[in-house]
């Protein structure tokens, strides 16, 4: 069935209300905030200007979610890389090519958004499963394209496998969602090494 962009639109309004997008992107930077002043405290503490400084720089000053995702969206680890290289090119569904792996940038929205979490908890860091669930909600939170817009990145099908105009994903929200499921919805535990929230699942079934 065809969807008319005005479709595409409320469906991506419902996901970021039902998620609580903005409530999450303001935890985010609370937490943040709280993250950087703890540490600029302890490295005051010792009074040494180059740990300081060092603090600045991993903690820039971010003031919009959008810079939020970014910093964490262009970070850069060669174990997390190499995972999402094996990974998000078995991520697309039928004839969608949303996925495919850009040749020039070796990136992609889907690799954007996964690269962005692991380094935001990296405690859980990317786990396999995480690729097929970002998948799905960036499918869902696409919107119809709109030029100009920095954080979106253009669907590489244009929308055509399902009889849209051209379409983009939405990165940021994304992202958020992403926190809010694993968070919020306990999906932590069932990815993180180890597998601890799994373990208890299958207890529980048996």
């Amino acid at each position: 069935m065809c969807l008319e962009n005005q479709d595409i639109n409320v469906r991506s309004v419902v996901w970021r209300v039902l998620c609580q997008i903005d409530d999450i992107k303001d935890r985010c930077m609370r937490g943040y905030y709280e993250q950087r002043a703890e540490k600029m405290r302890a490295q005051k503490a010792c009074g040494d200007q180059d740990l300081m400084d060092s603090v600045s720089q991993e903690f820039p000053r971010i003031d919009t979610a959008e810079q939020f995702y970014l910093h964490y969206k262009f970070m850069y680890t060669e174990e997390v890389t190499d995972d999402l290289l094996k990974d998000v090119p078995r991520s697309g569904f039928g004839r969608c090519r949303h996925f495919e792996i850009d040749p020039r940038t070796l990136r992609n929205p889907l690799f954007n958004v996964l690269n962005a979490y692991a380094h935001y908890d990296q405690e859980v860091n990317y786990g396999q499963g995480m690729n097929m669930i970002t998948a799905q909600i960036l499918c869902y939170t696409r919107q119809p394209e709109q030029k100009g817009l920095r954080l979106f990145s253009t669907d590489f099908d244009n929308g055509e496998s399902e009889g849209l105009g051209p379409t983009q994903f939405d990165e940021v929200n994304s992202f958020f969602i992403l926190i809010h499921l694993m968070e919020d919805r306990n999906w932590r535990d069932v990815i993180k090494p180890g597998l601890p929230g799994l373990k208890v699942f299958i207890e529980t079934l048996r």
